[in-house]
């Protein structure tokens, strides 16, 4: 099958596929990051706050993999949902490890773990726009294309810098086997308020972003069932 160069040749099948992965991105991404920032903040992880931080990692999986699963939209879109879908998958296998580190924290192992994951985390915010730009592009959306770029670019200058200073920061207390978690907790409630809402402005970003495809691809699909390929 030769690569196409608008969504109106895609067939019903792969329009479902499109919708499926966004709204598992959505609701995964959701509940991931709410799940996480309440393991980030009260002193004891609730068995709830477990099963929510795997679910919601385990539904970026499968709407990544939905994506792969759509063939036909060029080079570009193969790489980047497959690299969504690889950093989904390390991102849903480390949660089990920052899990273990919130019961120990002051274990160097599981903290490297951890850190991976809240990193798979940032890199996941950073990494949707790519593959929402490629169908923004394939749908004549400049200006969607534009956004998502431009989202991709606010995650990485607001994430990417504190957490590589949280990860240098934690250092001294991973060599005395110190309660990192009490350390990291300690910065999440004393930080200002208004630097909480600038880190979580990613967040808002890309889940707006996510929910604007979801009704790009809805209007493809009820243009498709209009008028059905032949």
């Amino acid at each position: 099958m030769s690569d196409i160069t608008n969504l109106d040749q895609l067939g019903a099948r792969a329009l479902t596929a499109l919708l499926r992965g966004c709204y598992f991105q959505f609701w995964g991404l959701l509940v991931l990051l709410a799940s996480l920032a309440e393991a980030l903040i009260t002193p004891t992880l609730r068995p709830l706050s477990v099963v929510l931080i795997c679910g919601g990692a385990l539904g970026m999986v499968v709407g990544a993999g939905q994506f792969v699963r759509v063939n036909g939209l060029g080079n570009s879109w193969r790489r980047r949902t497959r690299e969504l879908l690889v950093v989904a998958a390390a991102a849903a296998y480390l949660s089990l490890f920052f899990i273990m580190w919130r019961q120990r924290s002051s274990n160097s192992y599981l903290l490297a773990h951890g850190l991976l994951f809240l990193g798979a985390v940032v890199a996941l915010l950073c990494l949707i726009c790519l593959p929402v730009a490629e169908l923004a592009r394939l749908a004549g959306r400049t200006s969607l294309a534009i956004q998502s770029v431009a989202f991709g670019t606010v995650a990485i200058v607001l994430l990417v810098p504190p957490f590589g200073y949280v990860v240098l920061s934690l250092l001294p207390a991973i060599r005395q086997h110190g309660d990192t978690f009490g350390i990291l907790q300690w910065w999440v409630t004393g930080a200002p308020q208004w630097l909480l809402l600038l880190l979580l402005a990613p967040a808002s970003l890309t889940l707006s972003l996510l929910w604007t495809t979801k009704d790009l691809v809805l209007e493809y699909l009820a243009a498709d069932r209009l008028n059905p390929h032949t």
